[in-house]
């Protein structure tokens, strides 16, 4: 699944964080907008934000286990791949929502999806 800016010609990115406030293995919840997005770090991997929301039953993703660059829910055991969103276990067949992440500077910004 491709997130909005993947297909969005001019897309916008929105300042969310220092990167030292993210440190290797830390996870931060962010309200964007009308938006709760997750910004996961896991160990040896790159900087991944979600949206809050497990597709599973619709519970907060933050506090999940994280394993390379996957998340289990704290819930119900969904497990998701940060970077593409799909479901890696039998527990949910809905893909998370993924969410376009670039470092600018010191900053993290995230690119939020357009909602009509």
């Amino acid at each position: 699944m491709k997130s909005a800016c993947e297909v969005t010609p001019d897309p916008v990115f929105v300042d969310v964080m220092a990167v030292v406030d993210l440190p290797p293995g830390a996870q931060r919840v962010q309200c964007i907008g009308l938006s709760r997005v997750l910004l996961c770090h896991p160990m040896g991997q790159r900087i991944f934000a979600v949206i809050d929301s497990c597709p599973h039953a619709l519970q907060p993703l933050n506090g999940g286990a994280m394993n390379g660059s996957s998340i289990t829910c704290p819930k119900h055991g969904a497990r998701f791949d940060l970077e593409h969103g799909q479901p890696l276990n039998g527990v949910c067949k809905k893909a998370l929502q993924t969410l376009a992440v670039r470092i600018r500077g010191e900053r993290i910004e995230v690119c939020l999806p357009v909602t009509p």
